[in-house]
């Protein structure tokens, strides 16, 4: 789906939103779900960002995998999340076409953000995976950083910032190496709960959804500085 206001195109940036790779990730899909209500809002945050910005949402990147009950994998048995290297037209369609979609959406609009949206079954909190590149480290760190100072759930001490081998197939190491844009993540969910959170023992629907609104909060506050900069 595309979300934006309906003014001219010249003067934004894109951004591409993914979700539910992996099927037993269902926390992915709340995230998504706040991310679109948002964005849909008549929230003044909302309507700055859908007249600077255009989103392109993929909700359920693996629906065969969820209808089939598949904690990880496809209906064909691939986990699609390590499959973005290389992706098949007839095995895994459905990254085959994200990437066609990328690309064509990159040569339209300079792209700003790419997101992946997982959940973790380990971990505490909302966190962030990133990149790193010896030359600039901070860039990548900038806007998690932010998350954390505007977001109670989200944890920028549990987010890190490594490029390891046995993830270089998926899409925050693929698409960050082929779109050439630091602001590449993959935004991780807990299945369990919070450590911030005194009062509250888990993560509801409500606060799992929550980190979405300050996610693009953040986006818009960075996106200020830098034009006051100029």
């Amino acid at each position: 789906m595309c979300i934006r206001d309906r003014g001219r195109r010249e003067g934004k940036r894109g951004v591409v939103l993914t979700g539910r790779a992996h099927p037993g990730e269902t926390v992915g899909s709340w995230m998504i779900q706040g991310v679109i209500e948002f964005l849909l809002s008549e929230d003044k945050m909302a309507e700055y960002l859908r007249n600077n910005f255009i989103f392109k949402i993929v909700p359920m990147i693996n629906p065969d995998g969820v209808i089939q009950g598949n904690y990880r994998a496809s209906l064909a048995g691939y986990d699609l999340n390590r499959r973005y290297t290389a992706p098949s037209k007839l095995l895994h369609p459905a990254i085959f076409h994200i990437k066609q979609l990328v690309k064509q959406f990159a040569k339209a609009v300079p792209l700003f953000l790419y997101c992946d949206f997982h959940g973790h079954s380990k971990s505490k909190n909302v966190f962030m995976y990133g990149n790193t590149s010896e030359e600039s480290p901070e860039q990548y760190r900038v806007f998690p950083y932010i998350m954390s100072k505007v977001c109670s759930d989200f944890s920028f001490e549990d987010s890190r910032f490594v490029v390891q081998k046995s993830k270089m197939s998926t899409a925050r190491v693929v698409m960050w190496k082929e779109l050439g844009i630091a602001s590449v993540y993959t935004i991780e969910a807990s299945f369990f709960g919070s450590s911030n959170r005194k009062e509250v023992q888990f993560l509801s629907l409500i606060h799992i959804s929550e980190p979405t609104r300050p996610l693009y909060i953040s986006y818009a506050v960075f996106c200020l500085k830098k034009k006051k900069k100029k």
